[in-house]
């Protein structure tokens, strides 16, 4: 190798950092995620979270099982529908999520707790 009389660069130990951490669609999901868990430390152990679109008025809320993300930003909301227990799936890009947290009556014996299952499963 040719020697351009250029001082050589120290080669220093950088930490590692997980990518997920830069991504910020994953951090908005977390955050989401937070905010449903704080959400329901209100709820008393007749009630679960239930979500609803902002915007839509007419629809009715529905029971949260899940909530999952996707590479490339989408957040898909898995659940039962209030009305006819009808499974559905929400899907949405991080940046467009625009819901409404509502207390529900519970529909299993113990309450869903979303916000705080999710974040533990988290590495």
């Amino acid at each position: 190798m040719r020697d351009f009389g250029l001082p050589l660069i120290p080669q220093i130990g950088l930490p590692e950092i997980d990518p997920m951490d830069l991504n910020i669609y994953h951090s908005a999901y977390t955050a989401l995620l937070e905010r449903m868990a704080e959400f329901e430390t209100t709820l008393d152990a007749t009630r679960e979270v239930g979500v609803r679109l902002v915007g839509t008025p007419a629809e009715p809320p529905f029971h949260v099982d899940r909530v999952k993300f996707l590479d490339g930003g989408l957040i898909v909301f898995i659940g039962t529908s209030t009305e006819e227990s009808a499974p559905v799936e929400l899907i949405q890009h991080i940046s467009q999520v625009s819901i409404v947290l509502k207390a529900l009556p519970k529909i299993h014996d113990e309450p869903k707790r979303i916000g705080f299952t999710v974040l533990k499963e988290q590495p």
